[in-house]
């Protein structure tokens, strides 16, 4: 499809909304927009399936502190760039 055999309108649709979103790390740019991002929305999954593990009775207090810590952890760590987020998908699936 040739640029110039659209409309001006569907010109600047393509510049302002399709085209900015085929970038690398597009999505990341939206959910830091949207609020959240990737990495702490995994993050809050995590911490939430701990905190339930934790009120069923599944894990004691010290077990609790050790992987709420860990995950902290690797939360940093992926803010900070030195985790991917599969790496970090893959880390909190491990524990």
């Amino acid at each position: 499809m040739c640029s110039s055999s659209l409309s001006s309108q569907d010109q600047e649709y393509l510049q302002l909304m399709v085209l900015p979103s085929r970038k690398v790390g597009a999505h990341l740019k939206e959910a830091q927009k949207a609020g959240d991002s990737l990495i702490q929305a995994e993050y809050k999954k995590v911490y939430s399936r701990l905190k339930t593990r934790r009120r069923r009775g599944k894990i004691d207090l010290s077990e609790w502190n050790r992987q709420v810590a860990l995950a902290q952890d690797y939360k940093e760590q992926a803010e900070k760039g030195q985790l991917s987020e599969f790496e970090l998908k893959r880390l909190y699936k491990q524990n």
